[in-house]
């Protein structure tokens, strides 16, 4: 966004927006600012304006150069709050016509930003997903194993020690229920639960897809529409305000 419109006020320039001699300092500060962030001394300027313009939220120039600076330094959200809050008040036409435009950009912005922030939110589902797949074949391949060791455990004491029909049976029997345990939880992962989470998987990655291409339609078709970019910035709208 662009900054030089922007211009050290004098008292000509100023609303009474508080009492006098607090306008006048207000002013003076601001000018300071400006003249901080014109010489590279971003941060200090940046403080200093976030000061005034909280201190003063009538002081339009002041809320309008932060915004800006906001902006460029890519705090978008913040950004759109002291512009928004900027429109609300009594300003010249000059100054209007920047603000609209820096006001649709801004919320243009913070948009992609979010839909980003969404994108990277549903990959790390996804990977979560994954991840808890290779736990669970994980913990079903540990339960097989210790079966199997048991089931080894068992064949070489009944080699050592005799043991009669009945204890024989017994053990034959819990080895058995417990390779068939093993053998139904492999088969429950693999042919209900892995294509459960495959196909939940795609559906969402389907639904991000749709809604990309439906945002990016209505983005180009409202430059040659009225209709469509009134809709599109109540859209984007109603997305800021959803916003967590």
């Amino acid at each position: 966004m662009r900054i030089d419109y922007f211009y050290p006020l004098e008292e000509e320039n100023l609303s009474l927006f508080a009492p006098p001699g607090e306008v006048r300092l207000a002013a003076q500060s601001y000018n300071v600012a400006l003249a901080l962030y014109l010489e590279g001394n971003e941060s200090q300027a940046l403080a200093r304006l976030r000061q005034i313009s909280d201190d003063y939220p009538l002081f339009p120039q002041a809320s309008h150069l932060y915004g800006v600076l906001l902006a460029g330094e890519g705090d978008l959200e913040a950004a759109y709050y002291y512009l928004e809050r900027v429109s609300l008040l009594d300003i010249e036409d000059e100054e209007r016509a920047h603000l609209e435009e820096e006001l649709r950009q801004a919320k243009s912005e913070a948009m992609q930003l979010r839909r980003d922030r969404q994108r990277q939110a549903q990959r790390e589902k996804m990977l979560t997903h994954v991840k808890r797949e290779v736990a669970r074949e994980s913990i079903l391949y540990k339960v097989s194993s210790d079966d199997e060791d048991e089931e080894s455990s068992s064949d070489q004491q009944s080699s050592s020690i005799l043991e009669d029909p009945e204890e024989k049976h017994k053990t034959i029997m819990t080895a058995i229920i417990a390779a068939s345990v093993a053998v139904l939880m492999l088969l429950l992962f693999f042919f209900l639960w892995r294509p459960a989470i495959v196909r939940e998987q795609e559906r969402r990655i389907e639904q991000a897809a749709k809604l990309d291409w439906l945002e990016t339609e209505l983005q180009e078709r409202a430059a040659t529409s009225e209709d469509l970019a009134r809709f599109y910035a109540d859209y984007q709208a109603w997305q800021l305000e959803d916003q967590p």
